[in-house]
């Protein structure tokens, strides 16, 4: 008989199929090989339809079959290297995909869900169930502009629950589901990862909606003023008192051409050195950014802009990394010294995605 192994349920199902070996009681036995070769594992337990066997005419790589997920049965709890077993009558555990999606150009919404039985593959099903949603709602391959939201729920070690939220808007002239998708699938595979503890996902939930307008400005120039320098100019040394103001004017281009401008401020520190920097940038790098552990981790906060940070500390201080990053609609106005190792920032949040990047000189005056 054809046995299953499920992974996930719903807008993405991935299961194996094989061939049940043996019963006993209310075990059995299958494939005669590894599923995922993970030894204990959690995945739902099938019957399954043989629809047809496809031969292989080259004898190369052997016929296969062609099925369908059937009846459910229980739980496969062994993933060996003879096979699998399956309990029958045992429930398996399911951590939820949920995302509302919406297309202002068409005016259509859908909302898609996934169970997931594996836990291993959480994250790769997420990446997959978004990028399928995204494009079914925008119902073709190409440049727009997509804002995103979720919020990811699970346990901590002792059954402690942990939450993680974030947002973002990506902008793409190519294929824009992709990008957001895979920021996403980035934090979950970081928090998978994590070397603090090991935890449990329960369930993300999505919402967001995309566009074909490109919805992004550029920084063309910024215009600077302080106590000591009270007219708004474009200046390339800024001189100001220390633990004061410097206001700031911004100028951005849309993509169509029309112009606009902010206003915002960064404070001084009061034991800033004499002389620094001051950079005013948009959050939206073109690159991307990923949150993977290892000896080089690419953080996309501005205060990584120099080159690559310390790992957190610990989970708390990872989930606060991760939500504390810049987003790429933020202006980022950054005043810092190189070589003291200060640093004040200031951030403002605007409705579209900002590029591009200016930097002055800092002289402190006392």
């Amino acid at each position: 008989e054809p046995m299953a192994g499920v992974v996930s349920y719903g807008d993405i199902t991935l299961a194996g199929i094989g061939t049940t070996s043996a019963t006993c009681g209310n075990l059995a036995l299958g494939f005669g090989h590894p599923y995922f070769f993970h030894g204990p594992t959690s995945l739902g337990l099938h019957g399954a339809n043989v629809l047809t066997v496809v031969r292989d005419p080259s004898n190369v790589a052997g016929p296969f079959k062609m099925a369908e997920v059937a009846e459910h049965h229980g739980r496969l709890d062994q993933d060996r290297l003879v096979g699998v077993r399956g309990i029958e009558g045992v429930t398996v555990d399911l951590a939820t995909v949920i995302s509302d999606f919406e297309n202002l150009d068409l005016g259509e919404s859908r909302t898609g869900r996934t169970s997931v039985a594996f836990q291993e593959l959480f994250p790769l099903v997420s990446l997959y169930h978004t990028l399928g949603n995204w494009d079914r709602v925008f119902d073709r391959i190409g440049e727009g502009t997509l804002r995103m939201s979720f919020t990811l729920n699970g346990t901590r070690e002792g059954g402690v629950p942990f939450v993680v939220n974030r947002e973002d808007m990506n902008f793409s002239d190519f294929d824009i589901t992709f990008p957001a998708s895979h920021d996403m699938y980035s934090i979950l595979r970081t928090v998978q990862d994590n070397p603090f503890e090991d935890v449990v996902f329960d369930r993300v939930r999505l919402t967001g909606w995309i566009t074909q307008e490109e919805l992004r400005s550029t920084i063309t120039k910024v215009k600077s003023a302080t106590s000591l320098q009270p007219t708004y100019k474009v200046r390339q040394e800024i001189r100001v008192r220390p633990g004061l103001l410097i206001r700031l004017r911004v100028y951005l281009e849309r993509a169509n051409g029309s112009e606009w401008t902010t206003d915002m401020t960064v404070r001084v520190p009061v034991d800033a050195p004499r002389r620094g920097d001051l950079r005013v940038e948009g959050g939206g790098f073109d690159d991307g950014y990923y949150y993977y552990f290892g000896p080089a981790t690419r953080d996309r906060a501005p205060s990584s802009t120099e080159g690559f940070v310390d790992p957190p500390d610990d989970f708390d201080d990872m989930v606060d990394r991760i939500e504390s990053q810049a987003h790429a609609y933020d202006i980022i106005a950054t005043v810092f010294s190189r070589h003291e190792g200060l640093r004040r920032e200031r951030r403002q949040a605007q409705e579209e995605i900002v590029m591009g990047r200016q930097t002055f000189r800092v002289r402190v005056v006392r």
